[in-house]
């Protein structure tokens, strides 16, 4: 490298918080092409109609799951591991559990 002596390291600027890059927004969660409204049922019921409606679902697209189940959000998260489905996000609003997930490609 020019102007460097040999066996010494060029010149570099240390990377610091000004000049490093800020980190990418994370992508908006996407916008769902079917919802499913499972409030006020238990457990196996959420996870059983979120499986029918991703079955029913095209490749790709996305399933709104609304749910008051407290163990929602666990049962859908394992079974979407299984089938091969993405769990997109998960919000939480007074005991309502927002689900999106996305049927696999």
């Amino acid at each position: 490298m020019a102007g460097a002596r040999p066996g010494s390291e060029p010149d570099v600027a240390p990377v610091t918080e000004s000049t490093a890059r800020p980190a990418p927004p994370a992508p908006a969660p996407a916008e769902p092409d079917r919802t499913i409204d499972v409030r006020g049922l238990a457990c196996p019921i959420p996870v059983a109609r979120t499986a029918q409606a991703v079955a029913a679902l095209r490749s790709g697209h996305v399933l709104e799951v609304l749910a008051t189940d407290p163990d929602a959000e666990l049962d859908v998260r394992a079974w979407a591991t299984r089938s091969g489905d993405e769990v997109l996000s998960v919000e939480t609003s007074d005991e309502v559990v927002r689900l999106l997930v996305r049927r696999r490609p």
